[in-house]
């Protein structure tokens, strides 16, 4: 068994629970992992309903909330497990992702994965403009469409994040390619010349040598 502990906002410290009623933080070898709402799931599967697979136990609760059956996989957005694939077989299966990395990557990997198992794939994102919204946000922010068919979220193509994906990827590698080149020398800051002091008016008075001083004497 896993149970998530929420920490702070959009993190949770998960931890499993052995046979012998443990609580352990590594996943024990046995481990099977399934489906949040699975008696839910797969009842809306065999009436032909479709079916949304959002990020997290939170956004599936929103889901409910609007009338929808949804469903989410324990350990984070880039760990779907392929033995759950199967259940969604010929399934229409409607895929939020979180507006961040890990959203794209979960997009371009459950395209691939649910789409081997014969399902018909919609890749959706929230309305919203902020990094990392999620089903919940776009809910929140009162974008729900309740009579338009994907609720007024966005669907995307996988060649668009795959570009988007690259994007982070560049931003990213020029980050830390930055760090990693010598920074040009500093160029040395002089003052105005009108800000140095009169060599003039600040050098000791000393006798100079002259003709004049000579033939004086």
């Amino acid at each position: 068994m896993l149970q998530l502990r929420a920490r702070r906002h959009k993190q949770f410290r998960q931890v499993f629970v052995s046979a012998l009623g443990r609580r352990v933080k590594q996943k024990p070898r046995d481990f099977e992992s399934v489906l949040y709402r699975t008696p839910q799931l797969l009842a809306a599967i065999s009436a032909g309903t479709p079916v949304w697979l959002v990020e997290g136990e939170k956004d599936v609760e929103t889901a409910e909330q609007v009338g929808l059956v949804a469903t989410t996989n324990a350990q984070g957005g880039r760990s779907f497990p392929a033995e759950c694939a199967a259940v969604f077989e010929n399934a229409t299966v409607r895929v939020v992702l979180d507006r961040d990395d890990a959203g794209w990557d979960r997009g371009i990997d459950l395209a691939s994965l649910l789409g081997g198992v014969g399902a018909h794939v919609q890749l959706l994102v929230p309305a919203t403009l902020e990094p990392k919204s999620d089903f919940t946000d776009h809910v929140h922010g009162g974008l729900w469409e309740c009579d338009e068919e994907l609720g007024g979220f966005i669907e995307v193509r996988v060649g668009r994040l795959r570009r988007m994906h690259m994007q982070v990827l560049c931003a990213a590698n020029t980050s830390w390619l930055r760090k990693l080149l010598p920074r040009p020398p500093r160029t040395p800051h002089w003052p105005p010349m009108q800000s140095l002091p009169s060599l003039r008016s600040s050098a000791p008075s000393v006798g100079l040598w002259s003709p004049s001083s000579v033939s004086s004497h």
